[in-house]
């Protein structure tokens, strides 16, 4: 879960850690001084033990109130507005990722569907395709607070604000963040080993190494895997 975040920070030094011709920028010194910041705040403004982490314990810890300030994507907030298993409802300000030293950017993530070529039901599977990405279901996904569609004439449209049930600020957060949005992770085949990879190596980063060496250390390991798998 470390590395999302890291490479969100990147972004606001208007660098992503893959270029455009498929090379790692991972020891730029853009990632370095993203790295350097991603230590300070986990060390300096972050709770004890936040080290270990992951997902559902940043989430649980906000929903207990007991940190004030949790970075995510929206699809995950929910839960902070349902009395059943939130303490902070109607405490939550929802925001836009902050500008960085080089630009103004929001991580974006996404899902991705297709009919595969060994599919024996290639028009039922395309057919569901169009109706999983279609305005009626990205209307859906909005309302209920489950994520963002990526079609702006859902999110312009007034009928399906109205029905939107997450609180207003939530809704401009989502607006804002997609008219600013770019991709966190690189667009590769072996990407949870780029996690998993440079997750160690921030973990190690926080424990008090040098942000430097272990980029350098996880690029060394990584590119291989990189090379092999682009390949053909």
């Amino acid at each position: 879960a470390n590395t999302p975040v890291w490479t969100s920070l990147m972004l606001g030094y208007d660098m992503t850690p893959l270029g455009s011709d498929g090379k790692l920028r991972t020891t730029s010194p853009e990632a370095i001084e993203a790295a350097a910041l991603y230590k300070r705040l986990m060390t300096k403004a972050a709770p004890p033990g936040v080290t270990g982490f992951n997902w559902a314990e940043a989430q649980s810890a906000f929903l207990q109130g007991k940190i004030g300030m949790w970075f995510d994507g929206v699809g995950f907030a929910p839960p902070m507005e349902n009395p059943e298993k939130s303490r902070v409802v109607g405490k939550v300000g929802y925001g836009v990722m902050p500008k960085g030293p080089k630009a103004h950017a929001a991580g974006t993530f996404g899902d991705g569907i297709g009919v595969t070529s060994a599919s024996a039901k290639k028009e039922a599977a395309y057919l569901f395709c169009q109706w999983a990405v279609s305005p009626a279901m990205g209307a859906r996904l909005l309302q209920a607070g489950a994520g963002v569609p990526f079609r702006k004439s859902v999110l312009e449209d007034p009928k399906v604000r109205e029905g939107v049930t997450m609180p207003p600020s939530w809704l401009d957060a989502v607006v804002g963040s997609g008219n600013i949005s770019r991709l966190a992770l690189p667009v590769i085949i072996p990407v949870t080993g780029f996690r998993d990879i440079y997750g160690v190596a921030l973990t190690n980063r926080i424990a008090g190494a040098d942000p430097a060496d272990e980029l350098k250390k996880a690029t060394e390991q990584f590119q291989p895997v990189l090379d092999r798998s682009e390949q053909g």
